[in-house]
């Protein structure tokens, strides 16, 4: 693969994951700001959003088939990079981050931080 193949893979997949992660960390702040604790936030917004990712996911991985099987001693090597890339990408974005989030956001929230101010005053 050269270069600029490798390039436009690189930037493809961080188009992709990047929106992926963001929408899933919005949804998992919007359910905890209505109140639910972050542990039951986290898997609701695994589930809420693993059908729309792998949809894209999906459809990009067969888009990129044809081209894979087809495409030439240039594009056959980005085209499985790209689709291997995606769908261990895919599962760390749906399985890690998650949990890389309750351990980054440990902190108190919501009633339980309310509660410690005012024990301390």
């Amino acid at each position: 693969m050269s270069h600029k193949q490798g390039l436009a893979a690189a930037a493809s997949l961080i188009g992709v994951i990047v929106s992926h992660v963001i929408v899933l960390f919005d949804f998992i702040e919007e359910v905890h700001e209505k109140g639910e604790p972050l542990e039951r936030a986290l898997p609701d917004a695994g589930i809420e959003r693993i059908r729309p990712v792998m949809i894209t996911v999906g459809a990009t991985i067969l888009a990129l088939f044809p081209l894979a099987l087809e495409g030439g001693p240039l594009w056959k090597p980005l085209c499985y990079a790209q689709t291997s890339a995606l769908a261990v990408a895919t599962f760390i974005t749906l399985l890690l981050l998650p949990v890389f989030y309750s351990i980054s956001n440990g902190k108190p929230h919501g009633n339980e931080r309310r509660a410690r101010s005012q024990s301390q005053q």
